[in-house]
């Protein structure tokens, strides 16, 4: 009984990792290719066996879902297209791992360089429209291609053809995941070149070890809207702005951008200081704000390039390489307060001139006697334009610039001298013609309290 009891805990277990692992809850279909090296020494290390096992028990019977499409490259010296299945019906994985389980490692050389190739035409040709794309490749071994092919080189490293080729896939938006089995392999520096995930096993894993190793292969964190740069200044500054979302991961990711090459006319920038790293939540979406600054003095203008990032770390942005516009600002849009300042000085220059010319008011400084007798102690004082108001109450008279009740006349000062308007013709009655300038002149007032008053306006 306790044997079948530890049976049954450790089933149990078993269960609940697979679940863990791949939990089957997905309804977006996926295309899903996977590159197997079947070279020799894979066979040598013991490896691909639980390759297969992995294969045929986590991918197919627990990950894949019907309307799902599974494309199985195999490669060695050469790479071959071995299969290419839509899956309709659970019954249908019965036959595709029976294919699996045939796979044998007996193949000369390791040409990772033409297996690339094979997958990019093999993409080409079998990708279905709007389907996320998924590549897990599985090697053992460095590049080591054959003396006839174009990836040949005799130290095994890759060459510029190879990495010519990574550039066009990095461009494609697939979610590449790399499995190195052992510590001799290119595996590392291949997800490097390929800006893929990575991660390694030792050369004689399990199909458990396998599948905890690769368990976020449907994780990933793409760009959801074109990169945009601001205009930049005089100095080259500016910011990438970019949307990123997570999707396929159970918990939060840390991203550290190593590099960002800007790649523009004859060229390349590196347009970030230091590393940039963020952290995202699984199904967030955030926007970037990422400072950068082209070193090279850039003329005022439109220019097109692409952004190629780098990552530290194995998690990566999708895709690695985008087509970006940005905009450097001319002499006035980067010197804007110049312009404010040479505005605010040239109004400041018209009003001076104008007032100038204007030249400065007239003032006017007069007396005015009452029956000879000044009304205040110091003078009148009026600017041109100005007014000076007579009034009377109660028969007494008396001289203010504000407005009140009483109101008899008004005194304006205009350039030739000081001129009366009569508000109260009561009070002049004998007044026959106002002059054209009070100033030297005597006006008789009728006052209330009975007779006249004779207002004298002197100037001073």
């Amino acid at each position: 009984m306790k044997k079948i009891k530890k049976i049954y805990i450790l089933l149990s277990f078993f269960l609940i990792t697979i679940f863990q692992l791949y939990p089957n809850d997905r309804d977006e279909n996926i295309d899903l290719f996977l590159v197997l090296d079947k070279s020799l020494s894979m066979s040598e290390g013991e490896a691909i066996e639980p390759v297969k096992e992995y294969v045929n028990e986590y991918i197919i019977d627990n990950l894949l879902i019907p309307g799902d499409r599974i494309v199985v490259i195999t490669f060695y010296g050469k790479a071959e297209l071995f299969i290419v299945e839509d899956l309709r019906e659970e019954a249908d994985k019965r036959s595709l791992k029976e294919r699996i389980s045939t796979i044998k490692a007996d193949g000369r050389f390791t040409d990772i360089g033409n297996a690339l190739d094979k997958l990019k035409n093999v993409i080409e040709e079998y990708e279905r429209e709007d389907m996320k794309k998924y590549v897990l490749l599985i090697t053992d071994g460095k590049q080591e291609a054959p003396p006839d092919s174009k990836y040949y080189s005799p130290d095994g490293s890759f060459n510029h053809a190879f990495l010519e080729n990574t550039k066009t896939i990095q461009k494609k938006g697939w979610k590449i995941q790399i499995l190195g089995i052992g510590i001799e392999t290119a595996a590392k520096e291949l997800a490097r070149e390929l800006t893929g995930e990575y991660s390694q096993v030792n050369e004689a894993p399990t199909k458990e070890e396998i599948a905890e190793k690769v368990k976020d292969i449907l994780g990933r964190i793409e760009q959801t809207s074109q990169p945009i740069i601001t205009p930049l200044n005089s100095r080259g500054e500016g910011k990438l702005s970019l949307t990123v979302k997570s999707e396929g991961f159970t918990n939060y990711k840390t991203v550290s951008i190593e590099s960002i090459r800007l790649n523009w006319g004859d060229g390349f920038d590196e347009v970030i200081a230091e590393n940039f790293i963020f952290k995202i939540s699984p199904n967030e979406e955030k926007t970037l704000e990422i400072p950068i600054r082209i070193d090279e003095r850039v003329e005022a203008g439109k220019y097109e390039g692409t952004l190629e990032f780098s990552f530290k770390g194995d998690t990566v942005l999708i895709p690695a390489v985008s087509s970006v516009k940005f905009r450097v600002k001319g002499f006035l849009e980067n010197n804007y307060w110049l312009i404010g300042a040479v505005a605010l000085l040239m109004g400041l220059i018209i009003f001076s001139a104008v007032k100038l010319l204007q030249g400065k008011p007239s003032r006017i400084r007069f007396r005015v006697l009452l029956e000879n007798m000044p009304v205040q102690k110091d003078p009148f004082v009026l600017s041109v334009g100005e007014s000076l108001l007579l009034f009377q109450k109660g028969g007494e008279f008396f001289f203010s610039m504000e407005e009140s009740e009483g109101i008899v006349a008004r005194i304006d000062a205009e350039e030739k001298g000081l001129s009366l308007q009569v508000l109260d013709e009561k009070s002049f009655p004998v007044m026959e013609k106002i002059p054209d300038n009070i100033l030297g002149e005597k006006l008789r007032v009728k006052s209330k309290a009975g007779g006249y008053v004779t207002f004298t306006f002197k100037a001073a």
